[in-house]
């Protein structure tokens, strides 16, 4: 049985489990030169009975809080709560499914809210982009063996449309970061073009009786280099 295998088996068959962590990124831009770094904290609840609740913060390299998320499931109850609150703007609320609540939290939360959910759930292979290639090894990081997992994406982006950009100007324009970014691809909405960039990542998993500790990943573009490491603090077992 491969590792990861034995990972995603572990976490489907727990019936409670909690976590608390945080996780550091930094996203490098190859064409411009520019780096943003940010920071996530997080924690998760499960109990298999059917309550789930996902909740995070996100603070850029200043400490300055830019958004919470909030995914949660009550027992007996077929939809989820799902919150995008974002600073200075009037929080997104939805009762959606969880598949789609945990995807819409995908980018936000540098996808946190697609890894641990997603294996608690058994539907977490795509997470390792199945689609493409995928290699799995033992390597050791610092002295510390981790399982290693190399894979390779190919992602179809497109420039928006201007009624797309308009939509997005009209919920952002009071960030100051989202409307720079804005203003650039409003500078090129004249060469709107589909473009296939390919994604080459690799991860690192520090594991603890199959739970994952640490997780470490780079992935590579022709455009960008994002370095992430997120440290979590599991336990499968109730507070008494």
């Amino acid at each position: 049985m491969k590792k990861l295998e034995e990972i995603l088996q572990t976490y489907r068959q727990v019936e409670f489990y909690r976590d608390k962590g945080q996780q550091t990124s930094t996203i490098a831009n190859k064409i411009d030169g520019t780096k943003t770094n940010n920071t996530i904290s997080f924690e998760t609840h499960f109990d298999r009975k059917g309550y789930f609740k996902f909740n995070f913060s996100k603070f850029d390299q200043q400490d300055a809080l830019l958004l919470k998320g909030l995914i949660l499931k009550e027992i007996n109850e077929d939809k989820v709560k799902s919150v995008i609150d974002w600073v200075g703007k009037e929080p997104i609320t939805q009762e959606i499914d969880i598949y789609i609540a945990l995807a819409t939290h995908t980018g936000i939360s540098q996808k946190l809210s697609h890894t641990i959910p997603f294996f608690l759930y058994g539907n977490a292979d795509a997470h390792f982009y199945g689609e493409g290639s995928r290699e799995e090894s033992d390597e050791e990081v610092n002295g510390i063996e981790c399982m290693a997992i190399r894979t390779s994406q190919k992602i179809e982006s497109r420039t928006p449309t201007k009624e797309e950009l308009e939509k997005a100007k009209a919920q952002f324009q009071d960030l100051p970061s989202i409307a720079d970014n804005i203003k650039k691809i409003e500078d090129e909405i004249a060469n709107s073009k589909t473009e296939n960039t390919t994604f080459d990542t690799k991860y690192y998993f520090q594991r603890n009786d199959n739970l994952l500790i640490k997780m470490k990943y780079q992935s590579i573009s022709e455009k960008f280099i994002i370095n992430s490491v997120t440290e979590y603090q599991p336990a499968i077992k109730a507070d008494n």
